[in-house]
C-alpha cells in the first residue's frame, strides 16, 4: 500500500477516519493524503452580517456552511496524523462536491484506499447535498473504509 486518501471536514467522524487511516499508514508506510472540499462559495464572516437575521439554528448552519473552515480542519487533521506517527502527509483544500473531490484525489494520486467518516455534515447540509460517505463508496475505484 502506497497512498491513502482521507476525507476530512473537522467533525468527530472525520477525526476517527484520520485515526484509522493513520494506523494503516503507520503499519504499511503509506503516504496519507488529507482532502477537504467545500461545495459553496467561501465568504468572509463579516459578509454574514448582510444576511437577514434568521432562526438561530438555521443561521448557525448557514454560518458553518459559508465560513471557510478548511485550513483549520486540515491543520488539525495533519497534527492528529503526525501525532500517530505518520511520516508522509499531504493536505489538499478544494472547492467542489466533497465525494467527487475525494475520489478525484484518489484517482489522480493512484490511491490504494480511501477512508471517510460515516457522518460529518450537519442536518441541513445532509438534506441538501446527501451523504458524502455513500457517494464516495459509489464513485471510488479503490476500496473505501467508512469509519463510524
Amino acid at each position: 500500500m502506497k497512498r491513502i486518501v482521507v476525507g476530512v471536514d473537522g467533525s468527530e467522524p472525520a477525526d476517527r477516519a484520520v485515526d484509522a487511516a493513520a494506523a494503516i499508514s503507520v503499519a504499511t508506510g503509506a503516504e496519507l493524503i488529507l482532502v477537504t472540499a467545500s461545495v459553496l462559495p467561501i465568504v468572509v464572516k463579516d459578509e454574514l452580517e448582510s444576511y437577514p437575521q434568521a432562526e438561530p439554528q438555521a443561521r448557525q448552519d448557514l454560518e458553518r456552511l459559508l465560513v471557510d473552515p478548511r485550513p483549520a480542519c486540515l491543520y488539525r487533521a495533519r497534527g492528529r496524523a503526525a501525532g500517530k506517527g505518520v511520516k508522509s502527509i499531504e493536505a489538499l483544500a478544494v472547492i467542489g462536491d466533497p465525494a467527487e473531490e475525494i475520489v478525484g484525489a484518489a484517482d489522480r494520486r493512484h490511491a490504494d484506499l480511501v477512508v471517510v467518516g460515516r457522518r460529518g455534515r450537519g442536518s441541513l447540509e445532509s438534506i441538501v447535498f446527501g451523504s458524502v460517505s455513500l457517494k464516495t463508496m459509489q464513485l471510488a475505484k479503490c476500496p473505501v473504509i467508512v469509519v463510524p
